[in-house]
């Protein structure tokens, strides 16, 4: 019969349904909720001149289309009929989500503390796996990679990104371990509009949403002091590696504030941020597990770097960056009406003329944490 997409997603009786078009394509339904595509190819016995049928199995009709199928079909039966498809059985083969899993493995331990493997596997299992897992990686084009990224490109356009660079380190593996010779990435976005918003800038969530962000972030399964120095982060509206390489002796917790050196201050000036009570809390808890002088140490010891912290937004899927937190902080600060000195002077712009001496005044420090507590409050909401 001459199958079509309305007959393949409307029938429900089980059986297997031959296509037309000579290619050995069925449409296996077992039952309205499971159909999958199968071909019967006949290939030439390596023992011997006779032939031999066999059956693969193509995927399920919830990721491969009608035409995909059609497509893959053909290619097979031109391998098969040509005498290639023996020397296709004997190369030495693995499916993607097969590399995927040994290039996750080979980085877990560099990666160890920071979620990013707990990251790859959501990533992929997720846009990658349905269409490409069970995939032999020497059969996947670059037209297979690109229906999955297109499907991203306008809505989740950094995910997209996301995406693709993990295909391409996957590919890349396989490249080096001989079962590829060409990577398959290489022209999977020509044509794609380009992004509107220059991705080097830094993505700000609105300030009503960062509240819900430091949930979602909270309730990720990734290392508890990423989480804390994030969080941090936000309460402050500090820069991330003043953060990142902040020291106990930097912390007044009875005077709750922070008192940072010039030399940890991009401005090179001495900086002191008041605490508010959920940061102190924070500073409580790290406190309590701390055997070094930075007080949000990573898994191995050392100061977070930017790049675990984007790791860590990306694989929560929050669409801001760590530099961003201080863009909403500002925007809700000039919003709701927030003194503007002591606003410049939370965010420790480079100081001149009046706003260097508000740095000197007490009536402004009281400002100050006024303005650190409400935001606290409201990140709380």
């Amino acid at each position: 019969m001459n199958l079509t997409t309305r007959f393949v997603n409307t029938v429900k009786q089980p059986g297997m349904y031959s296509d037309s078009r000579r290619t050995g394509l069925m449409l296996r339904v077992n039952h309205k909720d499971s159909k999958s595509w199968v071909q019967q190819i006949w290939i030439k016995s390596p023992h011997g001149n006779h032939r031999r049928r066999i059956r693969l199995g193509l995927g399920s009709t919830r990721f491969i289309s009608l035409q995909e199928a059609r497509d893959i079909a053909y290619e097979n039966q031109k391998l098969a009929r040509t005498g290639q498809w023996q020397d296709r059985e004997n190369k030495k083969t693995i499916t993607f989500k097969e590399a995927a899993e040994l290039v996750i493995a080979d980085h877990s331990e560099k990666w160890k503390g920071d979620g990013t493997a707990k990251s790859w596997q959501s990533t992929l299992a997720t846009y990658v796996y349905p269409k490409l897992g069970s995939m032999d990686v020497i059969a996947i084009q670059s037209s297979d990679i690109r229906r999955i990224i297109k499907a991203l490109w306008n809505s989740k356009y950094e995910t997209a990104r996301k995406v693709l660079r993990r295909i391409n380190t996957v590919f890349e593996y396989c490249i080096g371990e001989s079962y590829i010779e060409k990577n398959p990435c290489e022209n999977a976005t020509k044509g794609l509009s380009k992004e509107q918003d220059d991705p080097s800038n830094h993505r700000a969530l609105p300030y009503s949403e960062v509240g819900n962000a430091i949930r979602k972030l909270r309730d990720a399964d990734i290392f508890e002091g990423i989480k804390d120095v994030l969080e941090f982060i936000a309460l402050t509206g500090c820069r991330s590696q003043e953060a990142c390489k902040a020291e106990w002796d930097h912390m007044d917790m009875k005077g709750k504030t922070w008192n940072m050196p010039s030399t940890l201050t991009k401005t090179k000036e001495p900086h002191c941020i008041p605490l508010s009570k959920r940061a102190l809390e924070i500073l409580k808890t790290r406190k309590a597990a701390s055997t070094g002088d930075l007080v949000f140490p990573s898994a191995r010891g050392k100061a977070f770097t930017a790049t675990a912290l984007k790791r860590a937004w990306d694989g929560c899927d929050i669409a801001t960056t760590t530099h961003g937190l201080r863009a909403a902080f500002r925007t809700w600060g000039a919003e709701t009406g927030q003194n503007a000195e002591a606003m410049e002077i939370a965010l420790s712009h480079k100081t001149k003329g009046k706003v260097k001496g508000a740095y000197q005044r007490g009536d402004i420090f009281e400002i100050r944490k006024g303005i650190m507590q409400q935001w606290c409050d409201y990140l709380s909401k």
